[in-house]
């Protein structure tokens, strides 16, 4: 078991070891894109994923999670070769689907694998311990990554980065063709109408989860891909970006492994409700905070609530999915976030190239604030008179 699980957390490890990412933003901007245009193109990415989402759970499902996560490494490799490449919004568009593929086929094949290895084990019950490990150890990859990346930057431009980048993700590819499936509890391969039958007959109660839980995903990603140029907007040198990222995915590690504490002695309801809640804080507090380098105190948080509902939401969703479609109940939930995000991140960063960052920061605290308050209530109502299969509610 601990085999298993030692090559699936070094294949984490090695996607997420992401030497891009500090300076995506800015790769786009000194190519010409506008803030809309990046988010077109994360809406690009979004959508595919959205698309894809529930064929490639179901890929999973009836293949194997072995060869769903290999399939993903190929697609990474295009996606980043992709991105070398090409120097044009097409072209990156062009990458972004490929990196969607490559997303597709890893959500939730890799954290199926796990829970069942883990049930395998006899130990289930640690999953979202287990899931906080994997969320710090791509938390620490990529602080790594960051550090590394202005190291290079030193020495070779952005372009080359990529190239770096398909490189680094061989080995994870690799590692795929050496995972060994765990064993099922039923050998029953699901068929793709038994798949579409169960996404249409899911529960009222799980799907306001998901609208839930994807708000809170979508809300912290649209900051995820502001951050960068709000940081040019404050006068901060390029040089230090790397420096800066490297200390948010800091930030993922103390979250991811605060969650299993957290679920411990928080009740669900408690620890969503709060969560919810700082999404329209925080995107406030930014509003608030517009143009002053205070405003750099707050964007951790949106990282912290990033990595602890992460770990936390995975693990309730993995225990009331049925075994046969695990990976492709996983997929549903991701899928809510990426829909979420592609129909509102684009308007908010039109407000923030039309008006302002500020402007922006008010837009995306209504938005999202209101749809984890309404989505929250709704669930809440609900889970009063049927509990979810975990028993810390």
């Amino acid at each position: 078991m601990h085999a298993e699980i030692r090559k699936l957390l070094a294949i984490r490890a090695i996607r997420s070891f992401m030497i891009i990412m500090p300076i995506m933003g800015l790769y786009f901007v000194e190519h010409g894109l506008s803030i809309r245009d990046i988010f077109v193109l994360q809406v690009i990415f979004s959508i595919a994923i959205v698309i894809l989402e529930v064929p490639t759970g179901y890929f999973a499902d009836r293949y194997g999670r072995k060869a769903s996560i290999a399939v993903s490494s190929v697609c990474a490799m295009a996606g980043y070769l992709t991105y070398a490449l090409t120097n044009d919004f097409w072209g990156f568009a062009l990458a972004e689907v490929l990196l969607a593929v490559c997303v597709g086929f890893i959500s939730g094949a890799d954290s199926s694998f796990l829970y069942e290895t883990l049930r395998e084990g006899g130990k289930e019950t640690e999953h979202v311990r287990y899931q906080g490990r994997l969320l710090a150890l791509v938390g620490g990859a990529e602080c790594i990554a960051a550090f590394s990346s202005y190291v290079l930057l030193q020495f070779v431009s952005m372009q080359s980065l990529f190239f770096i980048q398909t490189a680094i993700a061989f080995p994870a590819f690799v590692l795929a063709l050496m995972l060994r499936e765990p064993a099922r509890l039923h050998t029953h391969k699901p068929t793709a109408l038994e798949a579409l039958r169960h996404i249409r007959d899911e529960s009222r109660r799980m799907r306001k989860l998901n609208v839930f839980a994807g708000s809170i995903a979508a809300s912290t990603l649209v900051m995820v891909w502001m951050t960068q140029p709000y940081w040019a907007t404050l006068g901060i040198p390029v040089a230090h970006f790397g420096v800066l990222w490297g200390m948010l995915q800091l930030v993922i590690v103390i979250g991811a492994l605060t969650a299993a504490p957290l679920e411990r002695h928080l009740s669900f309801k408690a620890l969503f409700g709060t969560l919810g809640v700082s999404i329209a804080v925080l995107y406030v507090a930014l509003a608030l905070l517009s143009g002053s380098m205070l405003a750099l105190a707050v964007i951790p948080f949106f990282w912290l609530v990033r990595s602890i509902s992460n770990p936390i939401m995975q693990d309730y969703v993995s225990r009331e999915a049925p075994e046969a479609l695990r990976a492709t109940v996983l997929s549903l939930n991701s899928l809510y976030g990426r829909f979420i995000f592609s129909v509102f991140s684009p308007f908010v960063g039109w407000v923030a190239d039309v008006w302002s960052f500020t402007a922006s920061f008010y837009a995306a605290a209504l938005i999202f604030g209101s749809i984890t308050f309404v989505s929250y209530l709704s669930w809440y109502a609900l889970e009063r008179t049927r509990p979810l299969a975990h028993t810390n509610t």
